[in-house]
């Protein structure tokens, strides 16, 4: 790890001068690899195991098909500095903090900063808007490990779920607006990370069919279905139908044109990027379907204005 870091020291996602405030926001996210030579390391943790030299050449290969690099890093650290302006302009002088899961800078170098600054206490939002303890639950826990780690004791008030948040859902909206005025499909799939082995009382795939409702409530767009995206490799059952089924299965049923709305991200990012734009067309392609997306919320002013609305839900006045 002190290698990887000595060999890349990018700008701090907030630089500001070391000065007390005692509350602050910490917004996680998963984390993307710098660059591909970071990416056997970035699978490791990501995986609790060293990966094969096939898995990294595969996911290697994916990398360079968008560029070589994912925009997530960059995305989160604009939405953390429109967020800190957004509360400015409401009236709250609170420090927006950015930590990654499985790379630089890692929640544990957030909460290092934090601790430093003489921060009381943090409002935490995952960039996920559906709670799973396989998701939003596992960031939870990686920053209670940086706490034990840095003996910080900051007292944490966490958004855990965040997609009812009216400003969130007419950001979809106006995005699926958009979207269907290009390309009008005849069917419209809402799509989220799948995750393996979820237990029955796991509020993640209802929260999913919330968001699309609700979604499409706003905006009327047919004939529509949840389904699934980027199932990993890992072994067990995942949540479905998985986005092939459904293409694979439109096809047969004569659609032609399948509009993608990626309601359980908020960014830009590989599975966004590739898995969709990429590997979905080419999959809707082969079917004779054309395959079209609904473009990501990324820095949406509706989006910072859920995220601002979420923070303050939790945190004390």
């Amino acid at each position: 790890m002190k290698e990887v870091l000595e060999s890349f020291q990018p700008v701090p996602p907030n630089p500001r001068a070391p000065m007390a405030h005692a509350t602050s926001v910490l917004l996680m996210a998963h984390g993307t690899p710098a660059r591909l030579e970071e990416l056997e390391a970035f699978l490791e943790r990501v995986m609790g195991r060293l990966p094969s030299a096939t898995m990294v050449e595969t996911i290697r290969e994916r990398y360079r098909a968008i560029g070589g690099h994912s925009p997530l890093l960059e995305i989160t650290q604009q939405q953390a500095t429109d967020l800190e302006a957004e509360l400015g302009r409401q009236g709250l002088d609170i420090p927006v903090y950015v930590g990654m899961r499985h790379s630089y800078p890692f929640i544990i170098d957030a909460v290092t900063q934090m601790k430093e600054r003489g921060v009381q206490q943090v409002g935490t939002l995952c960039l996920a808007p559906q709670y799973s303890t396989w998701s939003v639950g596992a960031y939870h826990r990686a920053l209670h490990e940086a706490l034990l780690k840095t003996d910080a004791k900051f007292s944490l008030f966490p958004v855990n779920d965040w997609h009812r948040e009216p400003c969130l859902l007419d950001a979809f909206a106006e995005q699926l607006q958009k979207a269907m005025r290009s390309h009008a499909p005849d069917l419209t799939l809402f799509t989220a990370h799948s995750l393996p082995d979820v237990p029955e009382d796991d509020p993640y795939p209802r929260a999913i069919e919330d968001t699309a409702k609700e979604v499409a409530r706003r905006v009327p767009c047919g004939v529509w279905r949840v389904a699934y995206q980027s199932r990993g490799l890992r072994a067990g059952h995942w949540l479905e139908p998985d986005v092939e089924t459904c293409i694979r299965q439109a096809a047969h049923q004569g659609i032609k044109k399948i509009l993608i709305a990626p309601i359980g991200f908020v960014s830009d990012h590989i599975e966004i990027l590739y898995d969709i734009d990429i590997l979905y067309r080419q999959i809707a392609q082969s079917v004779g379907i054309v395959l079209c997306r609904m473009a990501s919320l990324n820095t949406h002013p509706h989006l910072i204005r859920a995220m601002a609305a979420a923070i303050r839900h939790v945190l004390p006045s």
